[in-house]
């Protein structure tokens, strides 16, 4: 409300007519940033709709052209640049050596890069999160992601920009990058190859964000399993490798690890990210340590999880100090017993916390190798495949690896979060075991319980063979989770019950001696039998009780 009454202020001002062209081009610039686009709109023509227009400066203009590709107004961006083309020239027709900045005709190819990239999402099956404001079209836009490229292209032709938009200079090695880098995400092969044209025309060198595009539009279209001498990614990171004048920054170096573990060749991968190391470590550590969780990341998505483990042991565990957080550093006063690593709250437990992702993305990776090799429907050719493909030594079990990387996690002074829970969830064989690690993570990691790890304790319970436990478990989040309870949270339940109704003998449901009944009997504040015996006002737990002594089946 603010912002609007002070938008309606700079309006009423009228600061064409009674302002200087200094003052006016910070309040172009300060209603941008803002939001208030019109209001900086207006300003900026009604400067450039005189006889001898005053040209902003491009810090202005470039903040409104920013502000206007964030809220994916690419028709007013235009305009907009016409009209800063049109008192270029006629600036430039009185002998001023004037023009469009490159900075600000750059900002143009995004915004249509931006359009392209969210008319290929759009056009795609299925979505799993909504558009962001900035990628979002316009209602009326009915432009592919196809036309919208071929419209950037046209403009790296060569005197285009100058004739359109009176730009100072012909594009630069950023306007093809910008385009390249998003022909490479919607797999345009034939963009790529038209903007490289291009280049090689107008005598650009790529740098190594060029190589980034090509190597990513390479790894997205070039069959994994393909002839290494023959793979198009293998022979682009060569060349990466071998040019003396390119530099690989840390997108190459997550781009080339999966085609270089597959081809045999990991002491290049060490090189490339001791070189990392050397230049990213030591200035900015936070950069180095996502860059970090970036390739362990990569390595587990595409299976190969020994390599990413090598990774964790050479460079992310040597980050972390041997000797855990002391919490009398935040609790002068500590009760006799252990103190709960979930209350230790200290400058080095804040710092470990950083590390937590690198744990959770491994035990993640554990655990998608525990389910494979455990899936009884994998025949014995697939699961020689799945064994190679899965990268793990034959002495190595991945449920143990994960809980000794678990406990490794606690000893350090790392705090699992939700999302360690959840994988540690998934690898437990037992139901004792979901529930320990139920308690532990309530009592001693003091985490924070939600939907998420209620389903996948249902969904553990239900593949042990435990189905009272899952009904359990489900009245507890029935009592604390409310309206977070949603049609999902019943399909897990159900698929917990439909476990125990397989086969001609169902389990029958003794929900109150359950494991997870008992187990957490003293941890949760509410017991079932005082719930249950509420039942009469609440409605909430009137299934469940009426549902204990039956078979899973009925």
């Amino acid at each position: 409300r603010e912002v609007s009454q002070a938008g309606n202020i700079i309006e009423s001002l009228d600061l064409a007519e009674n302002a200087s062209v200094a003052v006016q081009e910070r309040v172009i610039k300060a209603t941008a940033v803002a939001g208030l686009l019109q209001q900086s709109c207006t300003l900026l023509e009604k400067m450039l709709d005189v006889d001898v227009p005053s040209v902003p400066s491009v810090v202005s203009y470039t903040a409104l052209l920013n502000g206007l590709r964030q809220s994916g107004r690419i028709g007013q961006m235009e305009k907009v640049l016409m009209q800063l083309a049109r008192a270029f020239r006629s600036r430039a027709d009185n002998g001023e050596d004037i023009g469009l900045d490159i900075i600000a005709f750059n900002t143009y190819l995004a915004a249509i890069c931006d359009a392209a990239n969210a008319s290929y999402e759009s056009s795609r099956p299925r979505r799993r999160r909504p558009m962001s404001m900035k990628q979002r079209r316009s209602p009326s836009d009915t432009k592919s992601f196809n036309e919208y490229l071929a419209d950037a292209v046209d403009l790296l032709k060569p005197g285009v920009a100058r004739e359109k938009y009176f730009t100072t200079t012909g594009p630069d090695i950023q306007s093809y990058n910008t385009i390249l880098s998003c022909a490479s995400r919607v797999k345009a092969r034939s963009v790529v190859e038209r903007v490289l044209s291009l280049m090689e025309r107008t005598g650009t060198k790529g740098d190594i964000f060029t190589y980034n595009a090509r190597i990513r539009l390479a790894s997205l279209t070039t069959d994994s399993n393909s002839d290494v001498d023959n793979n198009e990614t293998i022979q682009l990171i060569d060349e990466v490798l071998a040019a003396f004048n390119l530099q690989p920054d840390m997108y190459t170096i997550d781009l080339a690890l999966v085609p270089l573990v597959r081809a045999g060749r990991r002491g290049e991968i060490l090189q490339l990210i001791n070189g990392c190391e050397g230049f990213v470590g030591s200035s900015n550590r936070r950069r180095y340590l996502n860059a970090l969780s970036s390739f362990l990341t990569t390595l587990v998505k595409a299976d190969e999880v020994e390599f990413a483990r090598e990774l964790f042991y050479s460079y992310v565990l040597p980050l972390i100090p041997d000797d855990p957080p002391n919490p009398a550093e935040s609790m002068p006063q500590i009760e006799s017993g252990p103190v709960p690593i979930g209350k230790i709250k200290t400058a080095q437990s804040r710092r470990l916390q950083s590390f937590t992702l690198h744990f959770n993305t491994l035990i993640e990776g554990y655990r998608r190798s525990a389910s494979v090799l455990s899936n009884s429907q994998i025949d014995d050719e697939r699961l020689v495949n799945g064994q190679a493909y899965l990268m793990l030594s034959e002495d190595d079990d991945p449920r143990r690896c994960a809980h000794d990387l678990f406990e490794l996690m606690i000893i350090r002074g790392i705090c699992p979060d939700g999302y360690t829970t959840t994988s540690m969830i998934g690898l437990q064989e037992t139901a004792s075991g979901v529930t320990q690690l139920w308690k532990r993570a309530t009592e001693e990691f003091r985490i924070r319980m939600t939907p998420i790890i209620y389903h996948s304790l249902m969904t553990a319970y239900g593949k042990i063979g435990d189905p009272s436990s899952a009904c359990w478990t489900f009245d507890r989040m029935l009592a604390t989770q409310g309206q977070r309870v949603t049609r999902k949270s019943w399909n897990v339940f159900l698929g917990s019950l439909s476990n125990g109704s397989r086969g001609d003998d169902p389990v029958v449901l003794d929900i109150f001696a359950s494991n997870a009944a008992v187990g957490m009997k003293d941890v949760v504040e509410t017991s079932f039998e005082a719930v249950k015996a509420t039942d009469a006002k609440d409605n909430r737990t009137t299934v469940l009780t009426a549902i204990d002594g039956m078979d899973c089946a009925r």
